[in-house]
């Protein structure tokens, strides 16, 4: 990609407290309401073109790993030493026989600087990897893969093949592995879903069952879109204190929960690991019908995509730790959602079940639906995480659409991804629905790779971009009060400030990229303050819980 560089103005127009586009921005920033939105960079990975980009709140792409050569297989991560594991593809049909959306060929890992550390391919006639990749403590990396299973192996499985429109079905499975070289890697754990199936058809068959009596195994004629791809798992997560892996599959509108802590073998049956019970599946939750416990009217989820744990990067007495979320795509015919719940599990990781019910919940924790309900609609791919300052970041795929808001549904952040069939776009462009983007990770500016690394913007995405908007950032009084106290003053300052608070709180500013530019804490409950060195401009301020606008002006 080639951008332009364009550096904006930080002159301060004392009239708002929030950045808005005023609808004139269709793509790239629309909203950065900088009291409000989680500080940091925000990483994504769009379609149909060749790079990966981080960018910042005022959407100014701060880094960028461009290798010229292939395309998304969708997920990608940023790991704490500045890491990237980003699944690819070459382009055009690189598998004729095993080839649905998600399809993926390798998994790599690259350097900051995008110098390629190792890469994994898992591509051929029998087996592929798509979708997602989950990068685990130990250095290793799950990954989901389907596998063909011929008709005549489904028959003996007891699936009906009567009057099939396909050759083969493509059953998922995951795989964990170790890296050994730039260029190879050794299986060291797998789980395969046919290990796990049960069907009410053929009493002959040795997985012969009642559907609703084995919720632990998978419905192998539960196949509501009668193709091969009958699973279509399209996110994975790991739980490091359970040691369990999370799953997405849209195709039975359910997620699923596996124990890692088994070995391979024990992954192949019904015994074994912490839970006891092997590979079968410990918690299931979303549509009752895939396991004969409910009907239609019972369904939960609807094509959703990626649920996850949250925990990571919250503090241990967040109300949210150990929950699960997940963008829930087809929740209504034109609008989606994004839901919260509270699986029923102790700290050892077993799942409360009874006998001839459905598993729980049965309400949600939270959701979130737009104002106007189908303003917010993605069919497929789109992502929701929780991010440490209590708000979500939810990118619906579809529609490029990326944005921020609090837990009471305010919007505090938006972007659009400024792509149109992987091609990048001028201001002004009214972007048309399409395949755009996996999903949107916000990263925090106390990240222990960036923390103290210079990401001055090197330009836009969008062509024709509007320079001036987030620059302008805008305040509505000199001194911004909190709960009836002054926080700060005088604002505008020269750089010499007084902050404001409670006996031992800390104290951050920071600027509009998010970066850390003044760290202390308060000793008394007012002290004096000097920024040096900085440009005027507007910076962000954090008392304690507490934040406000701090402008430099007239240095």
């Amino acid at each position: 990609m080639i951008f332009r560089l364009h550096v904006a103005s930080l002159s301060v127009v004392l009239t708002c407290l929030f950045v808005t586009a005023q609808g004139q921005n269709t793509v790239g920033l629309i909203q950065n309401d900088p009291l409000s939105a989680q500080d940091g960079f925000t990483l994504f990975y769009p379609h149909q073109q060749t790079s990966t980009y981080l960018i910042d709140n005022c959407g100014r792409v701060v880094h960028e790993w461009d290798d010229g050569m292939h395309i998304p297989g969708n997920s990608v991560y940023f790991m704490e030493n500045g890491d990237l594991i980003r699944c690819g593809r070459n382009m055009g049909n690189i598998n004729p026989v095993i080839d649905r959306g998600g399809a993926g060929e390798f998994v790599d890992r690259r350097a900051w600087d995008g110098t390629l550390l190792w890469r994994y391919t898992y591509n051929s006639p029998t087996f592929r990897m798509h979708h997602d990749v989950e990068p685990l403590p130990n250095g290793n990396v799950l990954i989901i893969a389907w596998e063909l299973k011929t008709l005549a192996e489904a028959a003996q499985m007891g699936r009906d093949t009567a009057g099939a429109g396909y050759s083969s079905v493509w059953p998922d499975h995951i795989l964990e592995v170790e890296p050994t070289s730039v260029d190879t890697g050794d299986v060291v754990w797998e789980w395969h879903a046919w290990d796990h199936l049960v069907q009410d058809r053929d009493p002959n068959l040795p997985n012969f069952g009642v559907i609703s009596e084995h919720p632990e195994r998978i419905d192998v004629n539960y196949d509501p879109g009668q193709s091969e791809d009958w699973m279509h798992m399209n996110a994975i997560h790991y739980n490091e204190n359970l040691d369990q892996i999370i799953l997405s599959v849209p195709e039975f509108n359910e997620i699923w929960v596996i124990d890692h802590s088994t070995n391979t073998l024990e992954a192949a049956g019904s015994t074994g690991g912490n839970s006891g019970k092997g590979g079968d599946l410990l918690y299931r939750w979303g549509n009752p019908e895939a396991y004969g416990m409910g009907t239609s009217a019972d369904q939960k989820l609807f094509y959703q995509h990626d649920v996850r744990w949250l925990g990571a990067g919250l503090d241990p007495n967040d109300q949210d730790q150990g929950r699960i979320l997940v963008f829930n795509n087809r929740i209504g015919a034109t609008w989606s959602s994004v839901d919260m719940i509270e699986p029923p599990v102790d700290l050892q990781g077993n799942y409360a079940f009874t006998p001839g019910q459905a598993y729980g919940p049965d309400t949600l924790v939270w959701r979130y639906t737009a104002p106007v309900p189908d303003s917010l609609f993605s069919p497929g791919l789109s992502s929701a995480h929780r991010t440490p300052n209590g708000n979500f970041l939810i990118s619906s795929g579809r529609q490029g659409w990326m944005f921020e808001v609090e837990r009471n549904g305010n919007l505090v952040w938006e972007y659009k991804i400024p792509l149109q069939q992987g091609a990048p776009v001028p201001q002004g462009t009214v972007l048309i629905p399409g395949q755009t983007n996996f999903r949107g990770t916000r990263i925090p500016p106390d990240h222990p790779f960036l923390t103290g690394l210079p990401l001055d913007p090197i330009g836009y995405i969008e062509s024709d971009p509007d320079t001036t908007f987030c620059g302008d950032i805008n305040v509505a009084v000199q001194n911004v009060s909190r709960k009836g106290s002054v926080l700060v003053h005088p604002n505008p300052s020269n750089g010499q400030f007084t902050v404001h608070g409670a006996v031992r709180d800390r104290v951050v500013v920071m600027d509009q990229a998010g970066r850390i530019v003044l760290e202390g804490q308060l000793h008394s409950t007012s002290e004096r303050y000097e920024l040096t060195g900085m440009a005027d401009g507007a910076y962000v301020l954090q008392v304690g819980t507490q934040r406000a606008l701090l402008v430099m002006n007239g240095r």
